[in-house]
């Protein structure tokens, strides 16, 4: 029974850790979109 008890904890934390990681990789992707946009600018901007 302990060890059923350990590893449903450790699947919690799995799970944990993985919303952890996708909000980082949101954050990171909507960097990302914020920095091409900015280049995209900066490109009209040189263009013109």
């Amino acid at each position: 029974m302990r060890n059923f008890i350990e590893i449903n904890h450790n699947l919690r934390l799995n799970s944990l850790n993985r919303g952890r990681l996708t909000a980082v990789a949101r954050k990171f992707l909507a960097l990302l979109r914020m920095i091409v946009k900015k280049s995209d600018k900066l490109c009209d901007f040189v263009e013109k």
